[in-house]
């Protein structure tokens, strides 16, 4: 099959049937309480890839989407190519698509707009390995930052694996304090808010940032701002891909080749915590995971080193 490239669909006329669905479910999405990137997710995938291909399919209701359809949806993003690159689509992202039309499939059924039979197929996706910072790294970015506030980040990112979004949005009353024990109060996927432990020395550091030195002409409650005005005349927020810059120029700077990313502190995070044998449970609940099932299936083997030096420790009195 020749590869062939994403189209958008042309505003129709009228509303078709399995487009008043799509509006639906995205309005269902907004009535739980998702987040606005996870209904951003959604619409992108259900009018950017499920509609084109609808269209060229002939599918205009939802009751149409059987499960030799639903297989040729599949088979044909396997084939696809990307608009930004010009390159076949990713496995991965193959796998996003499909797992954002499997939700709206899902929703549908519950319906009864779609047959309870009808399955969208799973695609296999190559397990990375994932890119760690040791604690020397993490010291190294730190050392080489050239501000406070990007030391604190590093430093921020490093010991409590948040997530970018969870970082920028941090403010002064993020800052909890139960009698000696120090927490940073974090938002994170689905609303869900959950208390971080922090190091009492990173918190005061945190604090100093939050309470002190601040400019008058500050336009934000959040902690990390940026260092010059902006064209609102204030001082803004820290945006997201400040963020990724200034780590990609810190790691630079430290002479760390690895490709240095806020998830990579992330990952960092949770592999070094559990090569210190730490509870997954209590990993899993920091790093506020739902379950379990994301620290199994992604962290289960960490490096190759790590298997073999487990395996000698228990097959040693053997020896």
């Amino acid at each position: 099959m020749p590869a062939t490239k994403l189209r958008l669909a042309k505003s129709p006329k009228s509303e078709s049937p399995l487009e008043r669905a799509m509006g639906d479910y995205l309005s269902a999405v907004r009535a739980r309480g998702g987040s606005p990137r996870t209904e951003q997710y959604y619409s992108a995938i259900l009018w950017r890839v499920l509609l084109p291909w609808a269209a060229s399919e002939g599918i205009s209701k939802p009751e149409q989407l059987d499960q030799p359809s639903v297989d040729r949806l599949n088979a044909q993003l396997l084939g696809e190519t990307s608009e930004a690159t010009g390159k076949p689509l990713s496995r991965a992202s193959v796998a996003s698509y499909l797992r954002g039309v499997r939700q709206f499939v899902r929703w549908a059924q519950g319906e009864g707009l779609i047959a309870d039979k009808v399955r969208v197929q799973q695609v296999k996706v190559p397990r990375k390995v994932l890119v760690t910072l040791d604690r020397a790294d993490i010291a190294a970015m730190e050392a080489a930052a050239p501000t406070e506030r990007d030391k604190v980040i590093i430093r921020v990112l490093g010991d409590c694996g948040l997530r970018l979004a969870e970082l920028v949005g941090l403010k002064a009353d993020s800052l909890i304090e139960q009698g000696r024990d120090r927490f940073l109060k974090v938002e994170g996927k689905g609303s869900r808010e959950r208390l971080v432990p922090i190091r009492p020395a990173v918190y005061l550091r945190l604090k100093r940032l939050a309470e002190k030195g601040r400019p008058v002409d500050v336009m934000t409650s959040r902690i990390f701002i940026s260092l010059r005005r902006r064209a609102s005349g204030g001082y803004e927020a820290l945006d997201a891909r400040a963020v990724q810059q200034m780590l990609k120029t810190t790691a630079e700077r430290a002479g760390i080749t690895k490709r240095v990313n806020p998830h990579s502190f992330r990952h960092s995070m949770i592999t070094n915590a559990l090569r210190a044998r730490a509870n997954p449970i209590v990993v899993a609940q920091v790093a506020g995971h739902s379950d379990l099932s994301m620290i199994f299936a992604t962290y289960s083997h960490l490096v190759a080193s790590d298997d073999y030096r487990e395996m000698m420790r228990i097959l040693a009195p053997e020896d």
